[in-house]
């Protein structure tokens, strides 16, 4: 049975979660903490699977009660409660907290968050991993550019207007936005240069995505190769343009691959920024086409990127299609038998990308699992995402 910690100086919001979660008393075990230093007394003496904590507290704050909940429990899923007037306190909570939610909160999505953090072992069960990834002192948090972005799309009044304010308050995440746009992915005829325009373009969801993926990557920037950083977005950003032509004309699909595409290597990222020494070791000695280089990466991180990447936009709250292509990209027959074809998708644009030659050889066969592709009823459609990746390879 899972362990939730509720942890609030107001006993109203404490009576008020009691009865909202009432339901969940058969399958969660919930505790309700009267402020930070009641919550750190029971933290201190049972082990909890996820922690939500308001934000605002007298004395000790969320941040840093969430701050000594990451070293007593390190493997807890930290939420923060916090209303729209605590930006500031946000950003404060961003390097201790995965998952964030707004007041007033819906009963549905209190439920969903805690049932997404709960859930992450449905796609890494191995307690190894789960403790490793737990270890890791710079896991990548979601930016307050993305949270503002978020919370505009949750709005019906919003449009694309109020997302262009968005990006445009944070420069740095501006300029990365447009450097992608304006990359071969999209294709573009021209330069872009308007935020506005590069927002139309893009839509929300998939703007939402380059956010997520840009400042994720900016904020490690003095600790990672800029090179190598560089070539990772480049390749991600192949594979994103590949996975929507795979995904055909419904633009559901297209939209949902593309942006998995656009993450499903955001784990080389948690390891790189970990241990510098040892990732700059691989990426030495070791070709990233290699096809063991996943055991390679357990060998020398304890985790290889795919089991980092699933688990940290599992962490993330990102939908479990693009969680799924994080953590099976190059190993899909491993994926749980309910895993939804996006997965598919992914692989084939990211092993075709990967096994490009550039030769009259075309493809090495190392790196596609037909047999998995096969069952996912993509078998017939394996010969045209040759031709449509080798002319796009090929033209680069």
């Amino acid at each position: 049975m899972k362990r939730v910690l509720f942890v609030d100086d107001e006993l109203s919001v404490l009576d008020g979660l009691r009865d909202l979660l009432r339901k969940e008393r058969k399958r969660w075990t919930m505790v309700f903490a009267l402020g930070a230093e009641k919550g750190l007394e029971e933290i201190r003496s049972s082990e909890f699977d996820v922690v939500v904590s308001d934000m605002r507290m007298p004395g000790m704050d969320g941040a840093e009660f969430l701050h000594e909940v990451k070293k007593l429990q390190p493997r807890a899923v930290r939420v923060i409660l916090s209303g729209q007037a605590d930006s500031r306190a946000v950003v404060k909570a961003l390097p201790v907290t995965h998952q964030f939610l707004a007041k007033p909160c819906s009963p549905h999505l209190l439920r969903t968050t805690i049932e997404r953090s709960t859930a992450l072992k449905a796609f890494l069960d191995d307690p190894g991993i789960r403790a490793c990834i737990g270890r890791i002192d710079n896991i990548p948090t979601v930016s307050k550019t993305y949270l503002d972005l978020s919370s505009a799309a949750a709005q019906p009044e919003c449009g694309l207007r109020e997302f262009s304010e968005i990006v445009e308050r944070d420069p740095s995440i501006s300029a990365k936005v447009l450097q992608l746009v304006n990359s071969p992915y999209f294709g573009l005829t021209r330069k872009e240069g308007s935020i506005h325009h590069a927002v139309t373009l893009l839509g929300s969801d998939l703007l939402r995505a380059l956010v997520l993926s840009a400042s994720a990557f900016a904020s490690h920037e003095r600790v990672v190769d800029v090179a190598a950083l560089e070539a990772q977005q480049a390749h991600a950003l192949l594979v994103a343009r590949l996975a929507k032509m795979f995904a055909g004309s419904s633009p559901k699909e297209s939209q949902e691959a593309s942006t998995a595409a656009l993450l499903h290597d955001i784990g080389k990222l948690v390891l790189a920024v970990n241990d510098p020494a040892n990732y700059t070791k691989l990426l030495e000695d070791f070709d990233q086409q290699h096809p063991q280089v996943e055991q390679i990466e357990r060998d020398l991180f304890g985790v290889s990127h795919a089991d980092a990447g699933g688990y940290l936009l599992a962490l993330w709250g990102l939908p479990t299609p693009i969680i799924e292509a994080a953590a099976y990209h190059h190993e899909p027959s491993r994926a749980p038998a309910s895993a939804h074809k996006t997965l598919a998708i992914v692989h084939a644009a990211d092993a075709l990308a990967q096994g490009w030659r550039g030769t009259p050889d075309g493809f090495s066969s190392n790196h596609l699992d037909e047999a998995f592709l096969e069952k996912s009823g993509y078998g017939n459609r394996i010969s045209e995402w040759r031709s449509i990746a080798e002319r796009e390879l090929s033209a680069r």
